[in-house]
C-alpha cells in the first residue's frame, strides 16, 4: 500500500531505516542486488516470508520521481 500511495504521488524510495538491524541484514542476504534496500517489490516478497518484520517502527525517505 505504501508503494501505491508513493506511486500516485510521484515519489520514489531513497532510503529505509529499520528499528531492528537484523531485518536489514536478512534482507540484504536475500536481495544482494539491492544494497540500498529501496526495491518495494523485494520488500513485498520479504514480508510474505517474514510477516512480522514490520510490526516495529520504521522510517523511510522519498523524493519526487524524475
Amino acid at each position: 500500500k505504501i508503494y501505491e500511495a508513493m506511486d500516485t504521488l510521484g515519489l520514489e524510495l531513497i532510503g529505509l531505516q529499520l528499528s531492528i538491524p537484523k531485518i536489514g541484514e536478512t534482507y540484504k542476504r536475500m536481495f544482494p542486488g539491492d544494497p540500498n534496500m529501496t526495491n518495494f517489490h523485494n520488500w513485498h516478497e520479504f514480508e510474505k516470508i517474514y510477516p512480522d518484520s514490520f510490526s516495529s517502527m520504521y522510517q523511510f525517505w522519498c523524493r519526487r520521481s524524475g
